[in-house]
């Protein structure tokens, strides 16, 4: 098995690309693996998840603790079983 680092390319509108291979290259079919960095997100695209992981453990003094929480909950799957 071979391996070669193509050029970056441009995906397109379709969310496609294009790739040519070298002349030397002479295999019927290929693995193509596509390595890309995330676009940054703006404040208007946060996700759910990151919006919960940038809250505090425990607001200001109150409430569990994140811990606290899931044992809580492991408690009560627990009680589910018996």
């Amino acid at each position: 098995m071979h391996a070669i680092e193509m050029p970056v390319v441009e995906i397109n509108h379709q969310q496609q690309i294009h790739l040519q291979l070298p002349h030397t290259v002479r295999a019927r079919k290929a693995k193509v693996i596509v390595i890309y960095d995330e676009p940054e997100q703006s404040a208007d695209t946060l996700t759910l998840a990151s919006f919960l992981n940038e809250l505090p453990d425990v607001p200001a003094g109150m409430g569990l603790s994140r811990e606290d929480i899931a044992q809580h909950i492991d408690n009560e799957r627990q009680s589910w079983d018996n």
